[in-house]
């Protein structure tokens, strides 16, 4: 019994979106955002969320990583940055 709630338990966890996720379909869902403008300011929004998001758990990782760690997720880091200009510049042609 223990572990089927355990298993149900982590289901809701997963089933569950993540607030940014929540607010970009509420946007897109908004019957002002139903064009392609909208759409787009509603895409912005969330990505400009992401990248904070992103930057509040890279700095909280870089505080407790050793010296060898943090080259390791600045290089890695670097490297998906670079990879999300390019996919963006993709995006906009």
């Amino acid at each position: 019994m223990l572990l089927f709630n355990a298993v149900s338990f982590s289901q809701q966890l997963y089933n569950t979106g993540h607030p940014i996720d929540d607010i970009l379909q509420e946007c897109l869902t908004d019957a002002e955002n139903q064009s392609a403008e909208g759409n787009i300011h509603c895409e912005y929004k969330a990505r400009v969320a992401w990248e904070k998001e992103i930057e509040k758990y890279y700095g909280m990782l870089m505080k407790n990583l050793d010296d060898y760690e943090k080259k390791l997720l600045k290089d890695s880091h670097k490297s998906w940055v670079i990879y999300r200009d390019k996919e963006m510049a993709f995006a906009e042609d």
